[in-house]
């Protein structure tokens, strides 16, 4: 099946030493339980980030020198593999600029990976951390809000929630005129009749997430919303680490709405202001949905050429073998795999 590793007949995994051209990272000689194809194709570069479920390495591409993010996943049983095969599925059927491209699948006995465009930069959460003052100026969080409330809109639109939208799955480019959205791993279909499982990360848990439902649309608003009072103020209205439990962390979240009336509020305008306490309105369905936040002043008044020229980039890049979105007509469980055309991803190619 093209783009996925089949397991050798012995069914043991092979043990391959990958290269790794920088020397000076602690990952040298880092061992992985997948077939050669995995060496063949690529050469990993360096290590460019780590998660629960896995790790991140940039990576060239021996075939066109292309550079790429090469997401290492554990994959220890059908069910997971399963799971793993479904982000490939779920963004091998995107398209927007400010999406991560899905490039390849390939899968041995206990690991996965997943090929996606590279982009440079890093989290959202760092580019905050290392700014003047430790926070973003109000007209730079306008440029990356309304790209990541597109990005989200568009899902949304697919019916797809993310389910995690979060600063550190927020990556933004060092000039902070670029944003993408990545890691779909617990991002879902809305399928008829259906009800998705509680997951993502609790401090951005919706106050309906954290009384037991299940993460929806509004859900992903409120992420995108807490991305936004992160930018501006330099942190988030409540950290779990100031609280004794997850009990008064939720009570609190769920108690005490974002008025923006500390002094840190006063030199932002009060068009985003609303965006913020809208967002971040602790009744789900006080909640503007994504394409209503679009439409909102502090963002429909974004005199913006730049982002239209860069969706202009992105449409001239795609080509014929570019498919239109399909909805999807079975369950994610039962995945159809595809590889994706390497013109796919032009210069600007998304990496989330």
């Amino acid at each position: 099946m093209p783009g996925l590793l089949q397991r050798r007949k012995s069914g043991k995994p092979a043990n391959l030493t990958l290269t790794v051209e920088t020397k000076s990272n602690s990952y040298d000689g880092f061992n992985h339980a997948i077939c050669h194809e995995v060496e063949e194709r690529y050469v990993l570069l360096e290590k460019i980030g780590r998660g629960s479920s896995g790790q991140v390495f940039r990576a060239r591409r021996k075939e066109d020198d292309m550079q790429v993010a090469l997401k290492f996943m554990s994959a220890t049983s059908t069910d997971v593999v399963v799971s793993r095969r479904a982000e490939f599925e779920i963004l091998g059927r995107l398209s927007h600029p400010n999406i991560v491209k899905a490039l390849e699948f390939f899968c041995s006995d206990c690991t996965a990976v997943l090929a996606l465009s590279y982009h440079a930069g890093g989290t959202l959460c760092r580019a905050v951390r290392d700014s003047t003052d430790s926070r973003l100026s109000e007209t730079a969080a306008q440029l990356l809000f309304y790209q990541l409330m597109s990005a989200v809109s568009y899902l949304h639109e697919h019916r797809i929630v993310h389910r995690d939208v979060k600063a550190d799955n927020v990556l933004v480019s060092p000039d902070l005129m670029d944003l993408h959205l990545v890691d779909f791993n617990t991002a879902r279909p809305l399928l008829e009749g259906g009800s998705l499982t509680m997951t993502g990360t609790t401090e951005y848990a919706a106050p309906e997430v954290l009384n037991g439902e299940s993460p929806s649309e509004q859900h992903d608003v409120w992420g995108a919303g807490l991305c936004l009072h992160l930018m501006l103020i330099g942190s988030l209205p409540h950290r779990i680490s100031g609280y004794p439990s997850l009990t008064t962390f939720a009570a609190a979240v769920c108690a005490a709405p974002v008025l923006c009336q500390s002094v840190q509020w006063e030199a932002i305008s009060p068009e985003c202001q609303d965006v913020v306490k809208r967002c971040l309105a602790i009744t789900k369905h006080a909640r503007p949905s994504a394409p209503l936040v679009l439409t909102m002043p502090w963002l429909n008044q974004l005199a913006e050429p730049l982002v239209q020229r860069r969706l202009s980039t992105y449409a001239a890049s795609l080509t014929s073998d570019d498919e239109p979105w399909q909805m999807l007509d079975s369950p994610i469980s039962a995945p159809r795999l595809r590889t994706q055309p390497a013109q796919r991803q032009a210069e600007y190619a998304v990496w989330l």
